[in-house]
Formats: C-alpha cells, structure tokens, sequence
C-alpha cells in the first residue's frame, strides 16, 4: 500500500517574517571550544543566536557558534557541548 502524504501549509497570521542570519566574531581555537572557561562566552554566543535567528534547529545552531570557534566540523560532542550552554528556558 503506497500512501500519499500532502504538506499542508499553516499561515503565520502576522505574515512571512525576514530570516535573520547570525554572523559570530572568530571566538578563539577549536581546542578553546572544548575549554571550561569558554562557556560563558558561549552561552553569550547562543543567546545571541537564538535572540536573532529563533525558532531553529540545534545543528544550525551548534554550526554558527562552532564556526566562531573554528570548528569545522560538527560532531555529537560539539552538539552537546553547544546542548551545555543553551539557557535554562
């Protein structure tokens, strides 16, 4: 049995909004990233990107903030360090 699923779409009642794109400052080196003291720096960094760019999926996210880390790729470990310095709410 082949069954079709159609995409509806949902309109926004306050219309299409610009996607904002978030562009970091070069933070420091990938082996800073993984550092203890580089997390305040990176919750500042997510808050950021989620003030400008919410709602979005987590591996955008974790993309942005490690691309101002120089990482360049992005693994479960960055990810979950991304996951780490996301705020409370």
């Amino acid at each position: 049995v082949v069954r079709e699923v159609v995409a509806g779409s949902i309109e926004d009642p306050d219309g299409p909004r610009p996607c904002r794109v978030v562009s970091l400052p070069t933070a420091g080196t990938s082996e800073q990233f993984a550092q203890p003291a580089a997390l305040p720096l990176l919750r500042r960094q997510v808050a950021d990107v989620l003030g400008s760019e919410a709602p979005i999926h987590l591996d955008r996210l974790a993309r942005t903030v490690a691309a101002a880390w120089q990482v360049t790729r992005v693994t479960e470990r960055v990810r979950e360090r991304v996951r780490g310095a996301l705020p409370a709410t």
